[in-house]
C-alpha cells in the first residue's frame, strides 16, 4: 500500500525541504567544481590533488551506501543512522573556518592543505553513510502523492537560497581588502552555518517507526546466491 501519510506530514514535509535547502546552501559557499578547486591552487600546485577532490567526493557517495544498506534498512528507526554521521563529520568544519579565519592559518598553508582534504573526506563519508537512511525517512514520511510538491518544493527553495550564495561567494572573492585565506574563511563561515541549520532540521525529523522491514543481509542468504 502507498504510504498515504500521517499527523506528522506537514511538519517533516517542511522540515526536511529546509533541511535539505539549508545544506545545499551551506555547500554552495564551498562547491566543490566551481570554488573548492580554486581554494585548493592557491594552497598546492598538485593538479592530482585539485582533481582528487571531486573523485573523493564521488566516492565518499557511493562507497558508504554499500555498508549502509545492508546495515540499516532492517532497522524499525532510521534517523539515528542519517543523524549522527552528519553531524560528526559537519563539526569539524569549525575547525576549518577558525583555522582559515586564524593568522596560524596564513602562516601555515600546508597545514591547512591537509585540513581541508581530510575533513572534507570525512564530510563526504559521512554524507554517503546518511544517503541510504535519510532517503528512506522520505519514503516514508512523505506519501507518493505529495512527493512532486515535496520535491519541488525542496529544488525552487535550494535553488533560490544557492543563486543567492552565489552572488555573496563572488563578492567575498572580489573585495581587495580580503586576503587569502581569510576571504576563503568568510566562506567557510557560510558552509558552517548552513550546515547547522541543516542539522537542526535534521534533528527535527519526526521519525515513524517502520512496520514492514527487508531481512538485513546475512552469510546464509548471500551463499544461497553463490
Amino acid at each position: 500500500m502507498a504510504n498515504s501519510g500521517n499527523r506528522h506530514t506537514p511538519w517533516n514535509f517542511a522540515v526536511i525541504v529546509l533541511d535539505a535547502s539549508a545544506f545545499m546552501a551551506g555547500f554552495a559557499f564551498v562547491d566543490v567544481v566551481a570554488v573548492l578547486p580554486v581554494l585548493l591552487s592557491n594552497l598546492t600546485d598538485s593538479k592530482v590533488l585539485i582533481g582528487l577532490m571531486l573523485a573523493l567526493q564521488r566516492a565518499g557517495w557511493l562507497l558508504p551506501q554499500l555498508l549502509a544498506t545492508s546495515f540499516v534498512l532492517h532497522r524499525p528507526r532510521k534517523k539515528p543512522f542519517f543523524f549522527y554521521p552528519c553531524l560528526i563529520s559537519r563539526l569539524p568544519f569549525l575547525l576549518l573556518a577558525a583555522a582559515f579565519l586564524s593568522p596560524w592559518g596564513a602562516a601555515h598553508p600546508t597545514v591547512l592543505l591537509w585540513m581541508l582534504v581530510g575533513i572534507f573526506g570525512l564530510f563526504f563519508f559521512g554524507d554517503g553513510l546518511s544517503g541510504v537512511p535519510w532517503h528512506d525517512t522520505i519514503a516514508r514520511t512523505i506519501p507518493s502523492r505529495m512527493r512532486g510538491r515535496f520535491f519541488g518544493s525542496m529544488q525552487l527553495l535550494s535553488g533560490l537560497l544557492t543563486a543567492g550564495v552565489g552572488v555573496l561567494v563572488r563578492k567575498v572573492l572580489a573585495d581587495p581588502s580580503l586576503a587569502f585565506p581569510f576571504n576563503y574563511g568568510r566562506l567557510m563561515v557560510g558552509l558552517c552555518v548552513g550546515m547547522a541549520l541543516s542539522t537542526l532540521f535534521l534533528g527535527l525529523i519526526r521519525e515513524p517507526v517502520s512496520t514492514s522491514l527487508p531481512r538485513p543481509w546475512s552469510r546464509s542468504r548471500l551463499s544461497s546466491w553463490a
